[in-house]
C-alpha cells in the first residue's frame, strides 16, 4: 500500500537548510529558522513492482503515485530468490546494479522531471534460512533523465549512508543532463 503524508521540517538557519531550494523563511519570525514542506510517498516491498505481477509493466503504480512529491521513503527486503527455489538459485550472486536498475526502471515515467521526487530506499541485507537479501540501500535523484545515485550500499553489507538531499525542483535548467557535476555514485 502507498501513502503520501505531508510533512513540516524545521532547520536552524544551517549551510545544508539554505542549500534546500525548498527552505523557505518564515514571514512571521525574524530568526534564522527555515520551514519547509516536505511531501513524502511512502511504499513497500512489492509496492514498486507491478500490482500482484498481474497489471501491465506500462502502469507504473508507484511512480504515478508518487506524482507532486518531493521524496519516495522505500523499505524493502527485497530477497534474490523465492522460498521454494533450489538451494542453486538460492545462492547465486547478487547483481546490485541490476537491482538499482530495476527500480529506476520501474520509476521512469518521473525520470527528468525538474520537480521529480528523490528516491530513498531503506532495504535488508544478510541471509537468513538460504535466502539473501540484496541490500543496496540508496538515494537517488531522479530529477534528471540520467538519474543520479547520491549514495548506495552496494558491498553487500549492514551499513549506514547518508547524504544531502536537494530538494525542489531542478536548479539546471539548460536541458544538458548528461554533463557530470559531481553527482554520480559515491
Amino acid at each position: 500500500t502507498t501513502t503520501t503524508t505531508t510533512t513540516t521540517t524545521t532547520t536552524g538557519g544551517t549551510d545544508d537548510a539554505k542549500k534546500s531550494n525548498d527552505a523557505k523563511k518564515s514571514n512571521d519570525d525574524e530568526s534564522s529558522d527555515t520551514r519547509a514542506v516536505v511531501r513524502v510517498t511512502n511504499a513497500i516491498c512489492m509496492d514498486i513492482n507491478p500490482y500482484r505481477f498481474e497489471a501491465p509493466w506500462h502502469a507504473h503504480e508507484l511512480a504515478r503515485a508518487s506524482v507532486g512529491s518531493d521524496l519516495i521513503v522505500f523499505s524493502s527486503a527485497w530477497t534474490s530468490a523465492h522460498p521454494d527455489d533450489t538451494a542453486v538459485a538460492k545462492a547465486a550472486p547478487i547483481d546490485r546494479d541490476q537491482v538499482l536498475s530495476y527500480w529506476v526502471a520501474r520509476l521512469e515515467p518521473l525520470l527528468g522531471a525538474r520537480d521529480a521526487p528523490v528516491f530513498v530506499c531503506a532495504n535488508r541485507v544478510g541471509v537468513e534460512d538460504e535466502i539473501q537479501f540484496v541490500g543496496c540501500s540508496c538515494v537517488i535523484d531522479l530529477r534528471r533523465r540520467a538519474p543520479r545515485v547520491l549514495t548506495a550500499a552496494l558491498d553487500g553489507k549492514e551499513s549506514i549512508r547518508s547524504c544531502l538531499v536537494p530538494l525542489g525542483p531542478l536548479d539546471d535548467d539548460d536541458g544538458d543532463d548528461d554533463s557530470d557535476d559531481g553527482g554520480g555514485r559515491r
